[in-house]
């Protein structure tokens, strides 16, 4: 398994406390350029995951945060990921009023960058291949769907979540 000093030369950040209470947890990298593209990772103790599961806030593409994952809704769901040996990404993305965003088309391929930011580092992150899943809220339901279902990214992505999903959205049509 990867060691946390292994980890940290990999992601470029120390270690800090997990939101949870356990695990290996890193906070604020970057995965791009922008002002709110960073991400979490939440590793299981032994730093030798079964898997991944991306996820992405909600909050309309208007606010929002990679924080939300560990906020009450969703509490027990990431402690049972985290129990199951997986590791989680959270991840902020570009908001509507981000300047020099453009439009929601911003938000849905930083959910891209994250997806290519962890397939880059999947041997020196000690995550299998394959063994990714896509999930968020409201917002982030829709960037994991429009990246989960679009084949010249997906080939590492196992499965979509989509929790409170907009009602705008036509899935028939994805």
């Amino acid at each position: 398994p990867a060691t946390t000093v292994d980890l940290e030369s990999v992601l470029g950040v120390a270690q800090s406390d997990s939101p949870l209470g356990e695990g290996l947890f890193f906070e604020d990298i970057n995965y791009g350029e922008g002002e709110r593209q960073q991400l979490d990772i939440l590793f299981p103790e032994n730093a030798n995951p079964r898997g991944v599961v991306l996820f992405f806030h909600g909050g309309g593409f208007t606010g929002g945060d990679k924080d939300q994952a560990f906020d009450e809704l969703l509490l027990e769901t990431m402690q049972a990921i985290l129990d199951d040996n997986i590791a989680i990404v959270s991840a902020n993305y570009t908001l509507l009023t981000t300047q020099g965003n453009q439009g929601v088309i911003s938000a849905l391929e930083d959910g891209t960058l994250v997806i290519n930011f962890i397939q880059d580092r999947l041997g020196e992150l000690n995550i299998p291949a394959n063994k990714i899943v896509l999930a968020g809220t409201s917002a982030g339901a829709g960037i994991a769907q429009w990246n989960g279902f679009k084949n010249n990214i997906n080939s590492q992505v196992q499965g979509v979540l989509a929790i409170a999903a907009q009602s705008t959205y036509d899935l028939y049509e994805w």
